[in-house]
């Protein structure tokens, strides 16, 4: 090959990885982003409320509070200085915040029971349901794309017949 040919190929080949480079950095954020970001979504909602039942089994209750609160006393800001969640780097904001796929704070709650209205049930009480919301890919929360995962029905789901 000539040095001129040489060159045009290299060329070529630089042209078309950054040309990939490219298409990969965007895709996620194309049709098929709002997919990526539902699973991932799902799986860090799965890893909070797992983290809220390893609380509750060691501590004897969710812990209680706004989405911050709960957050922090999983990251073991709580009485045995436990950590339930480990929070991979850049999943948070400045604020505590957990954001979910598309850069929007978690919405993390535990539902109380009517009957005793703390997270402290006694014996005979039901559950307290935690649950774990995101706004979804248009950043809003209360309309149709918001995903919700409760650990109650995600328990149920996961039952053997």
């Amino acid at each position: 090959m000539t040095e001129n040919v040489q060159r045009r190929f290299f060329s070529g080949v630089v042209v078309t990885v950054l040309l990939a480079g490219y298409v990969a950095y965007w895709l996620p954020s194309c049709a098929g982003g709002s997919r990526w970001g539902l699973g991932k979504t799902i799986r860090e909602a799965r890893q909070i409320l797992s983290g809220l039942e390893s609380y509750r089994t060691e501590l004897g209750a969710y812990p209680e509070g706004d989405s911050v609160a709960i957050l922090s006393a999983l990251g073991g800001e709580n009485s045995s200085h436990s950590n339930y969640l480990h929070a991979p780097p850049g999943v948070t904001n400045s604020a505590g915040f957990w954001l979910d796929a598309w850069g929007t704070p978690y919405e993390v709650s535990v539902a109380m029971p009517a009957e005793t209205g703390s997270a402290r049930p006694g014996p005979s009480s039901p559950l307290p349901s935690p649950m774990v919301k995101s706004a979804g890919p248009n950043k809003a929360f209360g309309d149709a794309d918001d995903i919700m995962v409760d650990w109650n029905k995600l328990r149920s789901s996961n039952k053997q017949p």
